[in-house]
């Protein structure tokens, strides 16, 4: 054999075996692995010296807080510089759209088996009900809102996925398709809400007060967009704080200063999602037990 065909030869056996050792059993990759769910250290906790220092800004953190909770000095500056999540988030993920309508939850593949998800407010956009059912392998129920009933042919794919053309509001009217939450919950036999999310422009401010008002949570994490001024943002985020629901995450919308994404988790469910640790509270109020 001539000399001049021993590479082409050897290159061939190399792609036979690099064709043999680049195949592997395909799994779901939202799946945890078995060494991801064997990891038991606690990573919601915060290193002691960080807790310390933010221990001790914790009170010019809410007096800066304050400044929004009176109409005429409340300030965009005084609202976002005073931001910061009190608690730890260790799997904290952004879910659906990576430009405007994503969500930030904390820990979805610990989500329940036949949990229920609310989303209120489609806007066109179901990349959140995409994704988040994508990794949970459609383990839970979602229950999706929006008053336009265009948007029922891009949520009828979505397993599990149900879609109704109603507009959110604090007062229950079912003939006019008008729902409140308390509403939609009694029509489906709801008692409670694992991730409430919320996306409804401005009236949050008129619905979530009555919600939050309740002596038991409705929901263990709610993420919520906030709009309107910082007076009206303050507040919201004061009836949060009230109802022992703890900030572990925000972002501001770039395309607009008066918009944030907020998200919450309840404090009788933090365990369930591995936080353990708080490292200090917005406000300087008693929360409801």
């Amino acid at each position: 054999m001539s000399k001049r065909w021993m590479p082409a030869i050897g290159a061939t056996m190399v792609l036979v075996v690099v064709g043999i050792t680049i195949r592997q059993p395909t799994r779901n990759i939202w799946q945890s692995s078995p060494e991801q769910e064997s990891i038991k250290i606690d990573r919601s906790r915060f290193d002691p010296l960080v807790k310390a220092f933010f221990q001790q800004q914790q009170t010019a953190r809410q007096n800066t807080m304050r400044q929004n909770l009176n109409s005429t000095r409340a300030a965009f500056h005084f609202l976002y510089n005073a931001l910061m999540p009190e608690v730890n988030c260790p799997r904290l993920v952004r879910v659906g759209n990576t430009d405007d309508g994503g969500k930030w939850i904390c820990d979805p593949w610990q989500l329940p088996d036949n949990c229920t998800i609310y989303s209120l407010g489609v806007g066109g956009d179901v990349t959140f009900e995409v994704e988040l059912s994508s990794i949970i392998s459609s383990r839970c129920n979602t229950f999706s809102v929006d008053p336009n009933a265009n948007y029922t042919s891009l949520v009828s794919t979505i397993p599990k996925v149900t879609f109704n053309a109603w507009r959110i509001a604090k007062v229950d009217k079912p003939a006019e398709k008008i729902r409140s939450i308390r509403g939609i919950m009694q029509e489906y036999g709801h008692r409670y809400i694992e991730i409430l999310k919320i996306d409804i422009d401005d009236a949050e401010h008129e619905v979530m007060p009555d919600v939050l008002s309740a002596e038991e949570p409705i929901a263990c994490q709610i993420l919520i967009e906030i709009h309107q001024g910082p007076f009206l943002h303050a507040k919201l985020l004061e009836h949060f704080a009230k109802a022992r629901y703890m900030l572990f995450s925000y972002e501001i919308n770039g395309y607009a200063i008066d918009a944030c994404e907020y998200s919450f988790i309840h404090t009788s469910c933090m365990q369930r999602y591995g936080i353990s640790d708080t490292l200090f509270n917005l406000f300087d109020i008693a929360r409801r037990r």
